[in-house]
């Protein structure tokens, strides 16, 4: 038979716990997302959920830098827009932001990337610390405005008329109120 010890609280023990829990603290923030998911499962699920979804995916880390290969991702953005290195920065400062704000509102945050497409970022969280971020979408949910688009090719260094042309194959979805 087991006997359950209860600890009378003291200012020793509660200062263990706090020291416990602080250092504990320390070590998740430590943490990065391939300290404790299998990456490679990860990725199997990322390409199913994006293809069963017809929806772009990734996962990116604490710094908005992919930590599995894009999924599904539109020529849009992966032969054009990162394409350039200023491209390829701003897809991961979007990146970040997303995770960040998903973060802060406890759910999943839909919002529009620097690109000019619809994304959604759910964050990867362990004992209330983001990790990372699971990012999808690479959508429209109405035609595309040329000057907007004309205006970031040049912005990034990427011919206009075929930046236009990739956005024009972007899939375009009723948005959901």
């Amino acid at each position: 038979m087991l006997k359950m010890l209860t600890k009378k609280a003291t200012d020793s023990n509660i200062s263990s716990f706090r020291s416990d829990a602080n250092s504990l603290k320390s070590d998740i923030s430590s943490l990065k997302i391939k300290d404790i998911i299998d990456i490679d499962l990860l990725q199997k699920f990322q390409d199913n959920f994006a293809e069963s979804m017809d929806i772009a995916s990734v996962t990116v880390d604490m710094d908005g830098n992919p930590v599995t290969k894009p999924s599904s991702y539109t020529d849009f953005c992966l032969r054009l827009t990162q394409s350039t290195d200023i491209g390829t920065r701003r897809c991961a400062e979007s990146h970040k932001r997303g995770g960040l704000e998903a973060t802060r509102t406890g759910k999943p945050y839909v919002y529009t990337c620097h690109a000019g497409l619809i994304d959604f970022a759910a964050p990867i969280l362990v004992a209330g610390q983001q990790i990372g971020t699971i990012l999808g979408g690479q959508i429209l949910t109405s035609a595309p405005e040329e000057s907007i688009y004309k205006k970031n090719a040049k912005e990034i260094g990427i011919d206009e008329n075929k930046y236009l042309e990739a956005v024009g194959r972007v899939k375009i979805t009723t948005k959901k109120i």
